[in-house]
């Protein structure tokens, strides 16, 4: 199911203008049944209870795209010294599973996320490595190549936990400034948006609505005193995504050439072992 939902001046004037949004409502329409093809709703695993619904996410680049911060809880562990205040530390879930739309009976899906490699923490992305053969029916979102400029408009779609997809129209504003990244630990890099930001869209696409092109991620929403409103959405733009993927495909060669040199270790000790058992017996 798909939910629009239209920004309040939304109105209609004559008969021109309700011909132009009907045109409008359904290449929308198009644009976000292709994007939910590529949506997954993302899910905690804590202990023995049921999964908890977490955020969204969605394929692009080879990989299921999120917010870093879909993955992890901040916890507050207490100072062993008095009146230091307690210190803020991440902790993850025993493990992350995604819902997704398929004809299969299975609809859960493991993910196999990898908490030192997968997560550009200071940039708040996530890039999980896909198995094709867990998640059949996903569809990729092409990378939007047009250049990202203050008013575009942009679609932000996101998933709730039962897969229905739920639409904001918006505009792409201004770069946030530095004194709200720092309050509010914001990426560097990251934009304003007026799309709304539901309750679990963190981590969800933000799209072009002519043609469904991925220019962002959904961050979530910050406190912006002075301006006006309580919350403000704000998107991790595609320049930011493209900086983060290159940290973590560095640190997932660097964590492969590891493993490989591991391997080769224990090759070579398991050959010097069984040559030492050899000579002696001889």
């Amino acid at each position: 199911m798909i939910n629009l939902a239209k920004p309040q001046h939304a109105f209609l004037l004559n008969s021109r203008q309700t011909e132009n949004l009907q045109r409008e409502d359904m290449l929308t329409r198009m644009v976000v049944k292709h994007v939910h093809r590529s949506l997954v709703a993302i899910y905690a695993v804590v202990g023995p209870g049921a999964p908890i619904f977490r955020g969204s996410g969605f394929l692009a680049l080879g990989n299921i795209l999120t917010a870093a911060h879909v993955l992890y809880d901040m916890t507050e562990v207490p100072s062993p010294l008095v009146g230091e205040q307690p210190e803020r530390v991440i902790a993850y879930p025993d493990q992350m599973i995604a819902r997704i739309q398929t004809p299969l009976p299975q609809r859960f899906f493991p993910l196999d996320v990898n908490n030192e490699t997968d997560l550009d923490l200071s940039l708040n992305v996530a890039m999980i490595t896909l198995n094709p053969s867990s998640m059949p029916s996903l569809k990729e979102l092409e990378i939007s190549k047009q250049a990202l400029q203050p008013g575009d408009s942009c679609l932000c779609c996101g998933t709730d936990a039962n897969l229905e997809v739920i639409v904001s129209l918006g505009k792409v504003g201004n770069t946030v400034g530095q004194l709200y990244r720092e309050a509010s630990t914001l990426p560097h890099g990251a934009v304003y948006l007026s799309a709304r930001a539901d309750a679990g869209h963190s981590g969800c696409p933000i799209v072009r609505p002519i043609d469904g092109s991925l220019i962002g991620i959904l961050g979530g929403a910050f406190n912006c005193q002075g301006t006006g409103f309580t919350f403000v959405s704000y998107m991790i733009p595609l320049d930011v995504i493209m900086r983060a993927s290159n940290h973590i495909c560095t640190r997932r060669f660097a964590a492969s050439q590891v493993q490989d040199e591991a391997r080769e270790h224990d090759h070579n000790t398991q050959e010097d072992c069984l040559h030492a058992s050899e000579t002696s017996s001889n």
